[in-house]
């Protein structure tokens, strides 16, 4: 059956109406189960179209609505909870501003760049009339002090990433979605 077809004073039967609207015999009797039949033939009830149609449509639309609605909202608290996470990190130390872990890497390797590069003229005074072994000797043990004192040296001295504000915060989140 076509809807175009459909008079002013059209009847349907519920076979009609799920052909026609493609729901299901449940779901459009529990959507107008609550409707009088318009009329009555042998088992065959027949529903007023005006009447039955907009109740099923309207639901449908609704509950789409909704069903957006609650995406929506879930989308959100999603959000919320990783700008939450965020925040915890950021207050337990665990998140690290880039720039800053940059420029403390920099540093770092600067330094031990600086204490390699200056073991020639730290140790050469020291190395002149010494045997090949000897020579050896006090070459590994300046590499050794230099080791050592880069051991004890602590990338954690980086600074921490501020909390950010809530407005910051809105900023990223928005940018990633």
């Amino acid at each position: 059956m076509d809807i175009k077809n459909l008079h002013c004073d059209a009847f349907l039967s519920l076979r009609e109406i799920e052909d026609l609207t493609g729901f299901g015999f449940k779901r459009i009797k529990k959507k107008i189960g609550h409707l009088t039949p318009k009329k009555i033939d042998g088992t065959i009830h027949y529903y007023d179209a005006k009447e039955v149609l907009p109740l099923l449509y309207t639901e449908t639309e609704k509950k789409e609505t909704l069903l957006q609605l609650d995406q929506e909202r879930a989308k959100l608290a999603s959000k919320q909870a990783e700008r939450t996470d965020i925040i915890i990190q950021q207050m337990r130390g665990e998140l690290v501003e880039s720039n800053a872990l940059s420029e403390a890497l920099s540093k770092t390797f600067g330094y031990i760049r600086s204490k390699f590069l200056s073991l020639p003229s730290k140790t050469a005074a020291l190395l002149v009339g010494l045997t090949p072994n000897e020579i050896e000797m006090v070459l590994k043990d300046n590499i050794c002090d230099v080791l050592e004192e880069l051991a004890h040296c602590d990338i954690r001295e980086i600074k921490r990433y501020p909390v950010a504000s809530d407005q910051d915060l809105s900023l990223d989140l928005d940018a990633t979605a």
